[in-house]
């Protein structure tokens, strides 16, 4: 049986509360009596099978205690305390059971409904889903016994907030995101045919090493021999000639001795940044690229290295680095001209290459990032699915050093539409499971730019439509405090909480719903309005304040910007 009607006497804030479960139907309560008719809405307004309920209302007004109370009212725990009518349709026909100490006689269509009693609701089945972007720590949440026949599921983020930071749970967050979308097209949120990308931030990761390389290498340049110094001298004249760094002469290089210029001041930013663009453009695969400096740091930054190094040889290597024509092709090369350039303590490349499972790993990463990767600020490069973000994700967690300051992200989404991502996804490991739903949302659209929550009902009519199956019935009870999200409903799919009279705000425009249907004292800001009741006293007393001029002024609506002007 479906419920399509509560009406509670007293729950929490909940007092002489009627609320409707059901567009179809339209209710109306007199003293003790509760009159059923069918409504003009059809099977299929919103979709075959889909039916959308909502709850409106100020903060306070219990948009949450009702959710809580129809939850209650499913699993057959009905506190002792709270007297309630209840109301169910199955094949056609009306249902009612009450716990009222007065009876309440409830007529569909003239005749009376069918009397149940709790031990009749015991055998019902009933599947609910709960969804909410709200995390409120020191709120207590009821929780609710699964059975047999009762099931419940809490995907909101109030659920997950203790696990939100574990791996496993991340990974299954992702896996369900790739689910949703290898099966529902989310255009209308503006994903990229690629849903995930990863970003390396190019620039950045290689002047992070070149830093700490002069870091090393510079405060040991004293030790080169005189001999040795017009070398290089000249190398560092090529470079700042290379990449026009025009802060430095000829003269400034060439009379001194190397151990008097400050080679920092001479790798500043901009020659850093120059030169990194360069080492990645010559580089065959920007990941290699690295990988051979992050080598490269780790054997200058061995504290016995420069006790048995030439520096005069290694700052000529790294010089001629720099200034190569060829790029970075591998570490097993960079390693091998180290070698063969006399700057490696070992005689061995393999006492600092790694042949390890990480490196082959590492290998196959250079070749996965390399084969989509964007030379831009981002150094973006794709993840087409869950398969390959497990891989890289795995392969950055084993690599925290090398992999710092790589992100991955979902491919052009802001954390509004990511929200909504987050939430179709859940709702979706449900939804496939085949059972007919009761979903509630709690605010779902809060995230969400003004002309999304325009489109929200729309989008979720299409998410349950595509994605539920053939015979499933959704039964869909949001909440909201959206002005766009009351005009897409019609009257008999609104409940609003703690008023009298029901409104009609289907296609209504937003002045109205603001001032009707959010119970709002006024349609303009509290702070302007306080500045402008104070502008006009003042110009009441005296029409020359400059103040009050200055705040006129600044109104945006022109016409109220003249009334105000001609008060006397």
């Amino acid at each position: 049986m479906k419920l399509i009607y509560l009406y509670v006497n007293n729950f929490k804030v909940l007092d002489d509360c009627e609320i409707k479960l059901s567009s179809q139907y339209i209710f109306e309560k007199e003293k003790n009596k509760i009159k059923i008719r069918k409504s003009n809405i059809e099977d299929g307004f919103f979709s075959e099978n889909l039916d959308i309920i909502s709850l409106f209302g100020r903060n306070g007004t219990g948009k949450s205690t009702a959710i809580e109370l129809i939850t209650l009212v499913l699993s057959n725990n009905i506190p002792e305390y709270c007297n309630i009518v209840s109301i169910y349709e199955e094949c056609g026909c009306i249902y009612s059971y009450s716990n009222m100490d007065s009876d309440i006689e409830v007529f569909s269509d003239g005749k009376e409904a069918i009397s149940i009693f709790k031990e009749d609701l015991e055998f019902e089945k009933h599947s609910l889903v709960f969804f909410s972007h709200h995390v409120e720590p020191l709120t207590k949440k009821t929780k609710y016994k699964n059975t047999k026949l009762f099931k419940y599921k809490d995907c909101s983020n109030q659920a997950y907030i203790s696990r939100i930071n574990k791996k496993v749970f991340i990974n299954k967050e992702v896996s369900h995101c790739f689910d949703l979308l290898s099966s529902f097209d989310m255009g209308g949120v503006r994903l990229n045919n690629v849903p995930m990308v990863g970003a390396s931030y190019p620039i950045q990761e290689v002047i992070k090493y070149l830093n700490r390389i002069n870091s090393r290498i510079f405060k040991n340049i004293k030790s080169i021999s005189n001999e040795h110094n017009y070398d290089i001298k000249e190398l560092l004249h090529k470079i700042i000639l290379k990449y026009n760094n025009n802060g430095f002469s000829n003269v400034e290089i060439y009379d001194r001795d190397i151990s008097e210029i400050d080679i920092g001041t001479v790798f500043d930013k901009n020659l850093l940044t120059d030169i990194s663009k360069d080492l990645i453009k010559k580089s065959e695969r920007y990941l290699d690229l690295l990988i051979s400096l992050d080598t490269f740091t780790k054997i200058i930054s061995d504290k016995y290295y420069f006790e048995n190094i030439n520096i005069y040889l290694l700052v000529k290597f790294y010089f001629n680095t720099i200034l190569g024509n060829k790029g970075i092709v591998s570490q097993h090369d960079f390693l091998y001209q180290m070698q063969m350039d006399g700057v490696l303590i070992y005689n061995s490349i393999n006492d600092y290459k790694d042949d390890s499972i990480d490196a082959y790993e590492l290998y196959h990463l250079s070749n996965f990032i390399q084969s989509t990767f964007k030379y831009n600020d981002e150094g973006r490069f794709d993840i087409p699915n869950y398969e390959s973000f497990e891989f890289v994700k795995e392969v950055f967690d084993k690599n925290l050093d090398l992999f710092s300051n790589f992100e991955l992200k979902w491919n052009g989404i802001s954390s509004g539409q990511y929200s909504l991502l987050i939430m179709y996804s859940r709702i979706f490991q449900e939804l496939k499971k085949g059972d007919d739903l009761l979903v509630f949302i709690d605010e779902g659209e809060i995230n969400l730019h003004p002309e999304w929550q325009r489109n929200y009902i729309k989008e979720l009519v299409e998410f349950f439509s595509k994605l539920k199956l053939k015979n499933q019935k959704i039964q869909l009870v949001i909440s909201s405090h959206s002005p766009f999200v009351l005009c897409d409903l019609p009257e008999e799919s609104v409940n609003l909480l703690n008023k009298n009279e029901q409104v009609n705000f289907f296609g209504s425009n937003i002045y109205d719903i603001y001032s009707k249907g959010f119970l709002l004292e006024r349609t303009v800001g509290q702070f302007s309005y306080e500045k402008i009741s104070l502008a006009i006293d003042k110009i009441k007393i005296n029409r020359n304040d400059e103040w009050a001029k200055k705040i006129i002024d600044m109104i945006g609506d022109g016409l109220i910007k003249e009334i105000i002007k001609d008060i006397k």
